[in-house]
């Protein structure tokens, strides 16, 4: 009677935590490389702001351009998340 309870408890969480592994390292990996290419993008940019002459730069921060810089990466990020798991099957709308 209790091998019957175990083997079928087994049965349950087996593929529970095997979708719960799989979807932990596809997490990671979406993770990191789009850290990466959000860092690169940024970094990118911010090479080109320092090339500026100051008072372009600074009428750029008055007027907001960093948090603009920054609205504009956090889309482009929840984007390329919403497509990547419409990609893989876990949203179907």
């Amino acid at each position: 009677m209790m091998g019957n309870f175990a083997a079928l408890l087994f049965a349950l969480v087996r593929p529970m935590a095997r979708q719960v592994l799989v979807s932990l390292g596809l997490g990671v990996i979406t993770y990191a490389g789009m850290s990466t290419a959000l860092g690169a993008i940024n970094s990118l940019i911010q090479t080109n702001l320092n090339g500026m002459m100051p008072a372009v730069a600074a009428l750029l921060g008055m007027a907001g351009a960093g948090q603009a810089l920054g609205i504009l990466s956090g889309a482009v990020a929840y984007r390329i998340g919403l497509m990547v798991t419409k990609r893989i099957g876990v949203l179907t709308a």
